[in-house]
């Protein structure tokens, strides 16, 4: 079992990981930083994001549970938000 202390990686939304040019410039923001700032940790649901990522996660589960009170935007929603 390694001793080492845990470290913040960068996220990605894949199975593919990002290339290395990008880890490397997420690495060197973080030591240019003196560290990395957490902005949501799905563990303890706590951070900066943490309202913005809660709101997303019940938008999209309600979508899931009651497809039928979504619907798309029309045209007469272009013309309200426009005027």
């Amino acid at each position: 079992m390694s001793i080492e202390p845990r470290r913040n990686r960068a996220w990605y939304g894949s199975r593919t990981p990002p290339e290395d040019a990008i880890i490397e410039a997420a690495e060197a923001v973080e030591q240019a930083t003196n560290g990395s700032t957490v902005l949501y940790d799905h563990e303890t649901h706590e951070g900066e994001w943490a309202e913005v990522v809660s709101r997303i996660y019940n938008e999209m589960d309600s979508l899931k549970r009651h497809p039928a009170e979504f619907r798309t935007w029309t045209a007469e929603d272009g013309m309200a938000a426009v005027f």
